[in-house]
This record gives structure tokens, sequence and C-alpha cells, in this order.
């Protein structure tokens, strides 16, 4: 049950695929092996909340890891904020993701 609650060493190990999450969804030793409503409810939990979370956090922390790529982003966000639709875009979208995020991890 310690394995469950307890985090990975992110020094020492690598995180897991977005195949092998889906597997643990599917067929993991976190709930009875016959699909129940448990089952089903952790499927569900993967589609629309790990699986969004788990691949636009692995973009940004690829786009983190290189200097040269953040400032790519950096740039492209600050020209797509300068033209009308990106106005839009940096408001309505870029602007409260970063609100949550400053929220979520302050």
């Amino acid at each position: 049950m310690l394995e469950y609650v307890t985090p990975p060493s992110v020094l020492t190990q690598p995180p897991a695929s977005v195949a092998e999450l889906a597997a643990y969804a599917k067929t993991g030793e976190w709930t009875a092996r016959r699909y129940g409503f448990v089952r089903g409810a952790g499927i569900w939990w993967y589609r629309l909340v790990g699986l969004p979370y788990t691949v636009w956090c692995r973009y940004g922390e690829w786009i983190a890891q290189r200097p040269g790529r953040a400032i790519t982003v950096l740039l492209l966000i600050k020209l797509l904020a300068s033209t009308t639709a990106g106005e839009w875009v940096v408001e309505h979208l870029i602007v409260p993701a970063g609100r949550i995020a400053v929220w979520l991890f302050l």
C-alpha cells in the first residue's frame, strides 16, 4: 500500500510512459481485476484528467529543459500576442492558465 502513496525519486526513476499509464488504468493492481465501477471510473479519470495533464506537463518539461526551446516558445507567444487573434489567445487562454498554475503551485 505504501508504494501507492510514495512518490518516485525524480533523480533516479524515469517517469512512466503514457502507454504504461493507460495499461495501469486498465489492468493495474489498484482495484479488482474485473471491469467494475471503480475500474471504469479510474479509466475515465485517466482519459479526462491524467492523460491530458501528463501530456501538457511533459511538453512543458521538454520546453523548459533547454533555454533555446524556452526562448523560442516565449518569442512565439510574444509574436502571437501582437496579432489580433493572438491577443484573444493570450488574454483568454495563456494568462488564465498561468494564473491557475501559479495558484496551484504557490
